[in-house]
């Protein structure tokens, strides 16, 4: 279900290099030239495919090593066992050389230029002629649109104004690409976002694709980034319509099955990175651009994983090293703020964290015993983008921004809560994990509320708990500048400013594009 097809054709067309004018335009030696690939309708499935599957760099190890920290470990809910080495868990160290940048930088890229040539394709005086449904041609043009906006969404959320590419790069000098401005990266994602929208169908065309409703979803995320940056209500207002057009989705019965491979695409998801298992001649390890079997590797959370397994791990008798050295290069652990907001009759706490190990470990996508400590913690298991209870979340969050009732976005959360088998304080006067009484709640204690409930659910998930302290931070709600070691969670000290919101470009962009500004403060 999760292979993707052989793609060696496409990945050659869309590869970007980097070198001399001519170079850009020479073709291969034994690959194909665009005329002979190009024969075809379903070779356009090949471009779509071949653009999803550069999301899964994003989760492999090797060389270069993993870089799950760059999103994860801002926030407050992670910290490295061994202290920050890398700078995005105490800000302290955090700079254009730092680790992952350019790594992260140069896959969003790569996924924006693959989108760029496909869409270039599509048009009718290049192969667009090639289409016998023009259906199936618009919903693969919102299919990359989606793709391109969510690595714009993502790279302004982390560089702010980064440069914006929207064409197809034939000659070198076209890389030389300066900042945007006036937060348009932002924009550009709401604008192919929005489109997106319009063109997806009411179902995915593959197992893993987005369809309309995934959109929905990622441009209210993104239209609520834009409203808290820019105080701006409609931006609210218009993020609130957009929640409000999922329909499909609910909530899975069981939190944990939103973190299994085998419950993976349930109704609770709204988009996944699809991760495969490893087949003959595919390393899982390294980048895939080059093997004759490619787009099935898996996604990589060995950093959640203890650093020696124990046949008995309450009294770490028998103890037994489970990855090599070189792949357990880090260990994130969860924070002792955000395990002390965990309930343990909340079933969302076994489920997030192991409380069978000390100290206490991630539990999220390792609960699965196919996958816990086993293969040097390789997984199959599909980073889970987008799911139902944030879209929820999101939903209330909204509803009070824009002065909607406190009473709804409370029932919203409650729904959340009650999956994890929150009860009526009122009915069981003993409970400890009680849903949220709306009798008398201000529109403050509300987003309180909303806020505490996405960092439990979404804990250890990209794109959440930093984006949320961020957007509070602007929205004057909390004071990022002002927060402490211990409000952190950190094991080392912490040296975040204002212009820690963003994070420096990397060094080498620098050198390579003299057009690129450095952010303030690096």
């Amino acid at each position: 279900m999760k292979k993707l097809r052989n793609l060696i054709p496409l990945l050659f067309i869309m590869l970007l290099p980097f070198g001399c004018d001519d170079v850009l335009n020479e073709a291969r030696p034994g690959s194909p030239t665009e005329n002979q690939f190009m024969d075809s309708e379903e070779k356009f499935e090949f471009l779509v495919a071949g653009t999803y599957q550069k999301l899964i760099f994003y989760y492999k190890t090797g060389n270069p090593r993993h870089i799950h920290g760059f999103w994860l470990l801002p926030d407050d809910n992670l910290t490295l066992e061994q202290g920050s080495a890398l700078g995005y868990d105490n800000f302290a160290l955090l700079n254009s050389n730092t680790s992952y940048l350019n790594n992260y930088y140069e896959y969003s890229y790569q996924i924006i230029n693959r989108a760029n040539t496909a869409l270039d394709f599509q048009r009718e005086e290049r192969y667009g002629f090639l289409y016998e449904d023009q259906e199936l041609r618009s919903h693969h043009r919102g299919e990359l649109l989606f793709l391109r906006g969510y690595m714009y969404l993502n790279l302004w959320n982390f560089f702010k104004d980064v440069p914006l590419n929207l064409e197809v790069i034939d000659e070198f000098t076209e890389t030389i690409i300066g900042n945007s401005s006036n937060d348009a990266a932002l924009d550009q994602a709401i604008t192919d976002l929005t489109e997106a929208a319009s063109l997806l169908r009411d179902e995915p065309a593959r197992g893993g694709g987005v369809w309309n409703e995934t959109a929905y979803g990622m441009l209210g995320k993104a239209l609520m980034m834009r409203g808290a940056y820019a105080n701006n209500t409609a931006d609210f207002s218009a993020a609130l319509a957009e929640f409000e057009k999922i329909t499909s989705r609910s909530l899975a019965p069981e939190f944990g099955d939103n973190f299994k491979e085998a419950t993976e695409l349930n109704d609770e998801s709204l988009f996944e990175v699809m991760a495969g298992r490893n087949s003959q001649l595919n390393n899982w390890v390294l980048d895939n651009d080059n093997f004759n079997v490619v787009g099935n590797l898996g996604a990589y959370w060995g950093i959640f994983t203890n650093r020696f397994g124990y046949d008995d791990p309450t009294t770490e008798e028998d103890e037994v090293e489970t990855d090599p050295t070189w792949v357990r290069q880090e260990h994130y652990l969860p924070t002792d703020n955000l395990v002390a907001l965990l309930d343990v009759t909340d079933a969302r706490y076994p489920e997030t964290v192991d409380t069978a190990i000390f100290p206490l470990e991630v539990k999220k996508y390792m609960n699965s015993p196919q996958t816990h400590r086993n293969e040097w913690a390789r997984q199959h298991n599909n980073p889970r983008i987008l799911r139902y209870a944030d879209i929820l979340l999101l939903q209330a969050e909204a509803i009070v921004r824009t002065g909607g009732s406190v009473v709804e976005a409370i029932g919203i959360v409650n729904q959340i809560r009650a999956r994890a088998g929150a009860v009526d304080a009122a009915s069981n006067p003993d409970a400890t994990f009680v849903l949220y009484d709306p009798a008398g709640a201000t529109a403050d204690q509300a987003l309180d509320w909303i806020f505490l409930e996405r960092r439990i659910e979404l804990a250890f998930e990209e794109s959440h708990r930093w984006w949320d302290m961020k957007r509070r931070h602007w929205l004057g709600e909390i004071d990022l500048t002002a927060y402490t070691q211990e409000d952190w969670g950190s094991f080392t000290d912490v040296e975040f400013t204002e212009n820690n919101l963003f994070y420096p470009y990397p060094q080498n962009e620098l050198v390579l594009n003299p057009e690129l500004i450095q952010n303030q403060g690096y």
